[in-house]
């Protein structure tokens, strides 16, 4: 074994009659026995085919016996796992919390926050703080995010005199694609609008020169009101 978890076999003291002692872990079977093979030399298991819950639990007894290269498969899986529902992410929330881990927390939280109360309640019934947390940024995220729809809705639009008004009738089939892609993101970036607006950008011809102007308006806004969405740790401190 490769774990400071457990001591050498070397210092172990034998039972009186001459056999290996024995020691009664009193974890779940299947942590231990997920922790087992973690701790031997071999083909370690993808603990994303587990259930989030159970890589949860199997990450407090990775850390309870100090098992790094289980602590890092936990870490990695439990992000992953987190991505597939918002019931999923907000036990990624709780996580990091444990942890005290925020490293982007932020992005679990967001994808949580479609989650109903009581679900949410359900989800952190261990975690009081987070649940406290969690309702605060509710809160500031439903603002944020109806400004952010309402940005893509009204794009794209540019300055003539005292008045914005829609670009031409031929950017429309362009812009209602971009506003499907920007509405789907379950937790808009920069990174992803930037993505989804340079792609019409760098297709010749596809949108005329006053939409393109638009285009780039509206990415601006939206940036700006991204920036401002909630971060979890300006609740926390």
């Amino acid at each position: 074994m490769f774990n400071e978890g457990f001591p050498p076999s070397e210092i172990v003291a034998p039972e009186p009659d001459g056999k290996p002692s024995q020691v009664s872990l009193s974890d779940g079977p299947e942590p231990l026995q997920l922790l087992l093979q973690f701790s031997h030399n071999t083909e370690q298991p993808d603990l994303r085919s587990k259930s989030i819950h159970s890589v949860m639990a199997f990450s407090i007894v990775a850390e309870k016996y100090g098992n790094m290269l289980a602590i890092q498969a936990c870490r990695m899986a439990m992000e992953d796992l987190g991505r597939r529902s918002p019931s999923d992410a907000l036990v990624v929330v709780n996580y990091k919390v444990h942890n005290r881990n925020y490293d982007g927390i932020d992005e679990f939280a967001r994808r949580s926050m479609v989650l109903p109360l009581k679900d949410a309640v359900a989800k952190t019934r261990e975690y009081p703080n987070v649940y406290a947390i969690w309702t605060q940024y509710r809160e500031e995220w439903q603002g944020s995010f109806r400004c952010y729809s309402a940005a893509v809705q009204n794009m794209p639009t540019i300055h003539n005199g005292d008045h914005l008004r829609p670009r031409k009738h031929d950017d429309d089939s362009v812009i209602k694609v971009l506003k499907a892609e920007l509405e789907a993101e379950a937790v808009p970036t920069i990174e992803s609008v930037r993505r989804t607006l340079d792609r019409a950008l760098r297709v010749n011809g596809l949108v005329s020169t006053e939409g393109r102007q638009g285009l780039i308006t509206a990415q601006r806004i939206i940036e700006e009101i991204i920036m401002e969405f909630p971060v979890w740790t300006q609740f926390s401190a």
